[in-house]
């Protein structure tokens, strides 16, 4: 549909009143509505994970979707739907499937799996695992402080079985806490065929107790620097990245050696009794997730508790909201911006505004802890690196939590982008805990910004600093 333009302004005393009341939102708003930044369709996917984020592409440029009445508006919801309605019955269900058991003694078995069901019950596994390893620490008094990890892995890409060498130097476990030193080899037989691949690989990790005793300060994570050997990974590596596939692994390489840096989350993450997991996606439906945990004994004889979950996410369609809100938003924006600029009067529009839109999304949870709801809302032209807004309040049976962000400008012109947040979370009858966020972005993605905590009842705020530099 080719973009119509608003023919006319409304300057009565609601938009009036709507202009002084929305001062504050239009110093978000009055950049986009000037650039006229696409806006986003409603080809949205949430994501299943337990905390609440709403992942979203843009698919439709706002010449495809802007109109100018309600009943030009009635005909393209109309014909959209039916549109969307045919294309869902194309879509796959799309799912994720993961199950798992293990003890100290035995070890960890995990199997898992992903792929799609079709309509008409045909269905596709796009990818397997099946893995079990199983730790020795009890040969650390055998093997001088040293513990062995054996691993075995079976996939639809082949084969692979690797064994684990750790060492932690100050003492206790190797488990990323302290000043730890790994070694691993692994061979693997892809299922295409040709010979095994050889990998040694040695690690060190740097973690938040041995920065506590080196350095006088700790951070939750730890640093792990490492070098993997194996021949012919270097151009392997090059034609990955060639031919833009996914999964390519980081690090620098240096003939045959590759080097590379990452965080290192202290503590080991071992089953101790039995797990199912499983993620459902559907275009129309939105995503649904569920667990069920249980360990194999419970402390002092007792019956071991059961923890579960069961979620559902859906990122919904567009929502236009009334002409008149975008109008009294792109006045007050001409004022803000006529303040900021020097001028006396603002500037007369150049184009009418466009009419303003919200992507909401939902969040419903129950479970062993209790139920739970969120409710998101986003501007249309948030995340298209200009100026927008998003927001999200959630409540369980503990408490509650809300966030509120903002950005304006453009970050790839003028002095950069700057975005404010703020977040307020407490328990039910208990008191507020605020945070604040403010961070200035530059177009080649270096920043700075400060946070302002709240730090408890009778203490003063903690405020962090921070700036990344390339």
């Amino acid at each position: 549909m080719p973009r119509r333009q608003w023919s006319r302004r409304c300057l009565g005393v609601r938009q009036r009143c709507v202009a002084a009341v929305g001062m504050g939102a239009a110093l978000t708003y009055f950049t986009a509505a000037r650039l006229q930044m696409p806006l986003r369709a409603d080809t949205r996917s949430a994501s299943a994970s337990a905390d609440f984020v709403v992942v979203s592409n843009a698919s439709r440029p706002i010449s495809s979707i802007e109109v100018s009445d309600d009943e030009e508006f009635s005909t393209y919801s109309s014909q959209q739907t039916a549109r969307d309605f045919a294309s869902a019955q194309a879509s796959p269900v799309r799912y994720r499937l993961h199950g798992g058991a293990g003890s100290e003694k035995t070890g960890e078995l995990h199997w898992r799996g992903a792929g799609q069901l079709w309509a008409g019950g045909a269905s596709v596994l796009d990818s397997w695992l099946l893995e079990y390893h199983k730790r020795f620490p009890s040969l650390d008094t055998k093997l001088r402080g040293w513990q062995p990890e054996g691993r075995l892995s079976a996939e639809h890409g082949g084969i692979a079985g690797s064994v684990r060498w750790s060492k932690p130097l100050l003492g206790g476990q190797p488990d990323g806490s302290g000043f730890d030193v790994h070694l691993d080899t692994q061979v693997a037989v892809a299922r295409s065929g040709g010979p095994p691949t050889l990998q040694q690989r040695a690690e060190v990790v740097f973690g938040p107790q041995a920065q506590a005793k080196y350095m006088n300060f700790s951070l939750p994570v730890g640093l792990l620097v490492g070098a993997a050997f194996e021949p012919g990974a270097a151009a392997r590596h090059e034609a990955q990245v060639a031919q833009g596939a996914e999964g390519v692994k980081d690090g620098t390489y240096v003939g045959p050696v590759r080097l590379y840096t990452q965080f290192s989350w202290p503590g080991f993450r071992e089953l101790r009794g039995w797990l199912l997991e499983a993620d459902v996606e559907e275009r129309r439906l939105g995503g649904v997730s569920g667990m069920v945990h249980r360990a194999w004994s419970g402390q002092g004889g007792e019956k071991p508790r059961a923890d579960w979950f069961l979620q559902h996410q859906r990122t919904h369609g567009l929502v236009w909201l009334p002409k008149f809100l975008g109008d009294g938003l792109s006045a007050a924006a001409s004022v803000v911006a006529g303040h900021l600029q020097g001028r006396s009067r603002p500037e007369p529009a150049r184009q009418p505004a466009p009419r303003p839109a919200v992507v909401p999304a939902t969040k419903l949870r129950i479970g062993s802890e209790g139920p739970g709801a969120a409710l998101a809302l986003e501007s249309s032209q948030a995340g298209l690196g200009g100026s927008g807004w998003n927001g999200v309040m959630e409540v369980g049976r503990l408490g509650w939590g809300a966030r509120l962000s903002m950005a304006m400008g453009i970050a790839e012109e003028g002095l950069g982008q700057p975005r404010y947040a703020v977040t307020a979370h407490g328990p039910w009858h208990g008191r507020v805990s605020l945070s604040h966020d403010l961070k200035w972005v530059f177009a080649d993605g270096q920043w700075a910004g400060v946070t302002v905590q709240d730090g408890g009842p009778g203490k003063p705020p903690r405020v962090n600093l921070g700036v990344e530099l390339r």
